[in-house]
């Protein structure tokens, strides 16, 4: 149980409850303010004009932690003395935040806070807090909860019309946002001529890349990004983070491309029915109606205010995203990336219930390769709309990254160090590689199985197993250690650029239990590294079709495999990659 609780936790967000219970309770007063200052600093001229804006028949309440002393000598000086005060954390506070009408804020609010309908959000802005929604800033945990809050504001207060228009421009708010700006002229509120977000008229396209992993779903997503034309359409990449991390993941992206940040916020009752219900299918519909509340308070938290037209759940993985995509008055899509009837039975990962409800709810089911058509019908019934969505392939990133200097990075593990793989693949030995997660599907076990086999008779040969994430990489050694060829294979953990080791192998190796398609295969042949597949749907009839080789999804069949390689019988495949990606583009126009 522990330890099905402790995979259920990880990157959510489980906190105390109190802010959701004062969200659900009650009506708003509309007789109260809200005041929330910058910490640790003066009270801005901003505010000064804003407290005094602030009707008298309304009761202003102060929000502050340790520092009432030094804010009370302020609001003195500004002639402000009827003033609440309310500890942050305390039950007035969340009480105030979920009933007043109006909440102005210097800072940001508490991440786990929900605007209600009907309330208003002010946030005011100097040129320190704009700069901070640039790109960049994203990368740390700050400016994702700055980010998260501000899409929740109904208007901005910046201290001056240079603020202000640095505001508008902003890279990680235009297009999106729908707030109005309004500036501070001559020391007083310009009211009469409020500055709009900038806005081109496209489309919108919000695309959840969940945490951004190295794995093929992320490399898809970044190859169809770098692919398409934002002269039609404005495109956004989704993801969400574990609390206190810092990621750079996001910079793998084209620089126009935007960025946003979002997350769930549990209450402890709400992450229990969520236990309860996906992974012990515990089916009560008072469940059922605890979750569907849920997601539909932090779909307003993490979108309501925001200028969408389509939303694309890009992953196709994680039942609680799958919820909150399908919501709102916009087109919805979801991919699939795998065979979701065999990653059910072998990993037990996926709540079908969820997938034939989501399969049909959503505006369209965008599948990555026709192969595995049967199988999702099966899950979604007639009721489903089916497109066939092939992923994006950008050969010319590929073989740019191929001819970098190998390196590690700071996190990669590997059995051999950085000049031991070097060393082995400037060797004239027969050099085998896989890249593929350090998981059940991927099929790595039987590849060690057969490649022990084939080493007895080539001694001369190697093999190179590199996975971007996974749960799998320390039983992997083992299982090597075990058949005894732990010297001969190179196991590498989170390794940012493969394409550098690929580029100097002699022979690729597919030995998956199951794909959607298998991006690595037109990485391998975009680098005329010729190609083996195991005969599972997804990439089997696209390796056939283009040359490659197939084999049985054995043991027997990958040792097969190699030594039709050592004879010289296994060729690297021909791919028009023009071709493929003006279909894949028409495809998405199409679901688009």
């Amino acid at each position: 149980m522990q330890k099905i609780l402790r995979k259920a936790l990880r990157g959510k967000r489980v906190n105390n409850g109190a802010s959701v219970r004062s969200y659900r309770r009650g009506k708003i007063n509309k007789k109260k303010v809200l005041i929330e200052f910058a910490r640790n600093e003066e009270v801005s001229t901003a505010m000064c004009l804003t407290l005094h804006q602030i009707p008298k028949n309304m009761e202003i309440l102060v929000a502050y932690s340790g520092e009432k002393e030094y804010f009370e000598k302020q609001l003195q000086k500004e002639n402000i003395l009827q003033i609440t005060w309310v500890k942050r954390g305390s039950f007035m506070y969340y009480h105030a935040l979920a009933h007043a009408l109006w909440l102005i804020n210097e800072n940001y609010c508490r991440r786990d806070w929900t605007k209600k309908v009907g309330q208003y959000y002010l946030k005011i802005e100097n040129p320190r807090s704009v700069s901070s929604y640039r790109r960049k800033f994203l990368r740390t945990y700050e400016g994702r909860c700055r980010q998260i809050d501000c899409f929740q504001a109904d208007f901005f207060l910046c201290s001056d019309e240079e603020t202000g228009e640095k505001l508008r421009k902003s890279e990680n708010l235009r297009n999106f946002c729908k707030a109005k700006i309004y500036t501070i002229k001559n020391q007083e509120i310009d009211r009469e001529h409020p500055l709009e977000f900038s806005y081109n008229g496209k489309e919108n396209v919000l695309i959840y890349g969940s945490a951004l992993e190295q794995n093929g779903i992320t490399s898809s997503l970044v190859n169809m990004m770098q692919k398409v034309d934002r002269d039609e359409k404005n495109y956004w990449v989704c993801g969400k983070f574990p609390d206190g991390s810092r990621t750079d993941r996001i910079g793998i992206f084209p620089q126009n491309a935007g960025f946003k940040a979002m997350e769930i916020s549990y209450t402890p009752t709400e992450f229990f029915a969520e236990v309860c219900y996906y992974k012990f299918n515990i089916n009560f519909i008072v469940l059922k109606k605890v979750l569907e509340r849920m997601y539909l308070r932090e779909f307003r938290r993490n979108f309501s205010n925001m200028r969408i037209d389509v939303k694309l759940q890009f992953t196709g993985y994680e039942s609680d995203i799958m919820h909150l995509f399908s919501m709102g008055d916009t087109k919805n899509v979801i991919y699939v990336h795998n065979d979701m009837e065999k990653e059910m039975r072998l990993k037990k990962f996926q709540h079908r219930p969820t997938l034939e409800n989501m399969y049909r709810k959503y505006d369209a089911v965008a599948i990555v390769n026709e192969e595995l058509l049967d199988s999702t019908r099966r899950i979604g019934g007639r009721e489903a709309v089916y497109k066939i969505t092939n992923n994006f392939f950008n050969e010319v990133s590929v073989r740019e990254k191929a001819g970098r200097e190998i390196e590690f990075d700071k996190d990669t593990l590997s059995t051999c160090s950085l000049e031991e793989v070097k060393r082995l693949l400037d060797s004239v030995r027969e050099k085998f590689i896989t890249i593929g997660r350090f998981s059940k599907e991927k099929g790595h076990f039987m590849l060690l199985e057969a490649f022990a086999e084939y080493h007895r008779n080539h001694s001369d040969s190697c093999l190179f197993i590199i996975g971007g994430c996974g749960d799998l990489y320390d039983k992997t050694i083992e299982y090597a250690k075990e058949l005894g060829i732990g010297k001969e294979v190179a196991l590498i953990k989170r390794m940012s650029n493969p394409m550098a080791v690929l580029k100097k192998c002699d022979l690729f190796l597919l030995s998956s239990l199951y794909e959607g398609f298998g991006l690595v295969v037109l990485e391998a042949s975009a680098l005329h590294v010729p190609v083996i597949t195991t005969d599972i749907v997804g990439p089997a009839g696209f390796v056939k079709e283009h040359g490659g080789t197939v084999v049985e999804c054995s043991k027997e069949g990958i040792l097969q495999g190699m030594e039709e390689y050592s004879q010289g019988n296994v060729k690297a495949m021909e791919v028009d990659f023009n071709n493929y990606n003006d279909t894949c583009m028409k495809q998405l126009k199409e679901i688009l």
